[in-house]
């Protein structure tokens, strides 16, 4: 089960988005699930709809590794047009997760990424958990958009 859908990206929770020039902050919800993430699953965040740029993101996570080695570490970035890999990787390698932590965009690959069609918006998990520390918690990704 470990690849997992949010709310936002299901439609079941509304995606909000910025109505005119203004950046407007949208929170995904990353409801963890009992399951362990192994290694290529994806975390669904949202889309981001045609016409919108997103000018800056960040993501806070509780722990959800209580073990040693391998910690758990991710990527995010663009789906492929399957929805099974990213296409586009904004940034690689990130480790918030291991611990508590806030990971905020460190380059500008989101910013430059075409805002002429919908973007379908995930995490995919490089390194499993050693031991897996995630159920029940709830982390964010809070998107800044621009119209």
């Amino acid at each position: 089960m470990p690849s997992i859908n949010t709310k936002q990206y299901d439609g079941i929770k509304p995606m909000y988005t910025p109505d005119a020039a203004e950046v407007c902050g949208a929170h995904v919800d990353i409801e963890l699930p009992s399951t362990a993430f192994a290694a290529n699953d994806l975390i669904r965040l949202t889309t981001i709809p045609a016409g919108v740029r997103c000018v800056d993101y960040k993501v806070v996570l509780p722990d959800v590794d209580s073990g040693g080695s391998p910690a758990f570490a991710w990527s995010i970035g663009e789906l492929n047009a399957a929805g099974t890999d990213l296409a586009t990787v904004y940034a690689s390698g990130i480790t918030t997760g291991q611990a508590a932590g806030v990971y905020r965009a460190a380059n500008s690959a989101h910013f430059e990424s075409s805002s002429s069609a919908d973007r379908r918006i995930a995490m995919k998990i490089t390194t499993a958990a050693a031991t897996y520390a995630g159920s029940g918690k709830v982390g964010v990704a809070v998107f800044d958009l621009q119209a």
